[in-house]
């Protein structure tokens, strides 16, 4: 079961331009936060450089990463010194549009105001944060605009110039050398830095070296869906499940595990059977007539006929899913029940390529997603929905 691609000692080391701490486990003092963010830079901040007194703030993406083998979530702190050298021209006297093409803040006297909160953040105590990079731009805009009187149209321009700092500081993962993630953010027909909202890109729109492998796995998928469909919901024993996990899996040795979506990058899919297994089998036999009920309990052989109306009680059950849908469905949740004990819709993976850390199959809704980790950067969802790819 994975949700990351960092180990235990990665989602603490110190990177540039943000700092990865882990919620629950680290709990670093001022000392640790020096060593992260540089001593000289917190201790002039602490002081205050000679003006108002440093107001503590402590800026972070939350749960950024998870990190199943010891259950942690991994945040990503914000560099303030760094937010503050991409937003300060901003602010300055001689106003400069960030990012190119923000109309600055026409009235100095509020940019000055304004330029003087910036100058007291500082990143000793825990207190804005937010989920990913568009919910926290708002909230660092709100904190360095406090009860400064600026237009709705001010207040929008400020928030934008906020959220381009942001995104040059946020949380960089880069491990692999190359540019495959800037390729396909260059090719995507949406990019996203939210999460639920992966990027969004037609599989004709990927980097040359990714589409032969991206649609190897996803002709692997198509395959065994229809050997699925084939196979059917007509079992011969009850209770109905059983042996149906390595239907879904077996020989698929690019199979690496449920994908949880601990963090959030994915759609919060709600899985398409929204029941345990066992209400499955209990719905079928409330539904069933007393005599099939009475030899699907005894697990006795079935004919022809009442595997078929198995069938048909087992699509009625699941609120009239569609057939086809409904077969691989019962199929792939019951790997993922076996793998993870809980029907996540998400299949996962190995990665296509070098460059690409994962990919993974949504069987409830037929989406693909892929996965450059290693090379994520700049506050973006990690994750792009390839379309044109068919999953049967």
């Amino acid at each position: 079961m994975t949700d990351h691609a960092l180990t235990r000692a990665e989602a603490r080391e110190p990177r540039s331009p943000g700092t990865g701490s882990s919620t629950g486990r680290d709990h670093r003092g001022l000392a640790g936060l020096q060593a992260a963010a540089g001593n000289r830079a917190v201790s002039a901040l602490l002081r205050g450089g000679g003006g108002p007194a440093a107001i503590q703030r402590l800026i972070e993406v939350t749960h950024v990463d998870y990190t199943p083998d010891v259950n942690e979530y991994v945040d990503w702190q914000v560099r303030t010194p760094e937010l503050k050298e991409h937003l300060g021209p901003y602010l300055a006297e001689k106003a400069v549009p960030v990012p190119p093409g923000n109309a600055v803040i026409a009235d100095a006297r509020k940019r000055r105001t304004l330029a003087t909160t910036l100058k007291a953040v500082t990143d000793t105590a825990p207190n804005l944060s937010a989920p990913d990079v568009p919910g926290l731009a708002p909230r660092v805009s709100a904190h360095i605009r406090g009860k400064q009187g600026l237009s709705t149209a001010e207040q929008d321009r400020l928030t934008t110039a906020v959220h381009s700092a942001l995104s040059a500081t946020s949380f960089t993962i880069k491990k692999s050398s190359g540019d495959a993630f800037e390729s396909l953010l260059r090719n995507a027909t949406t990019t996203s830095q939210a999460k639920g909202a992966p990027n969004v890109i037609a599989v004709g729109q990927l980097p040359g070296p990714l589409q032969g492998p991206t649609t190897l796995i996803a002709g692997l998928v198509r395959a065994r869906n229809q050997a699925l469909i084939a196979t059917g919901l007509q079992l011969p024993r009850f209770p109905l499940v059983r042996g149906l996990a390595n239907q879904a899996s077996i020989g698929m040795d690019s199979i690496r595990s449920t994908h949880t979506n601990m963090s959030g990058w994915l759609p919060a899919s709600v899985p398409l059977l929204p029941m345990t297994f066992a209400n499955l089998e209990n719905g079928v036999l409330a539904a069933a007539p007393p005599v099939l009920g009475a030899h699907l309990q005894a697990g006795d052989e079935l004919t022809p006929v009442s595997r078929h109306v198995v069938a048909a009680l087992i699509f009625r059950t699941l609120g009239g899913v569609p057939a086809s849908r409904a077969r691989m469905a019962l199929h792939w949740g019951a790997y993922a029940m076996a793998d993870a004990g809980q029907l996540y819709p998400y299949i996962e993976f190995a990665g296509p390529s070098t460059d690409v850390s994962r990919f993974v199959y949504d069987y409830a809704t037929g989406a693909f997603y892929l996965s450059v980790h290693y090379q994520w950067h700049r506050g973006y969802n990690p994750f792009f929905q390839v379309t044109g790819l068919a999953e049967w």
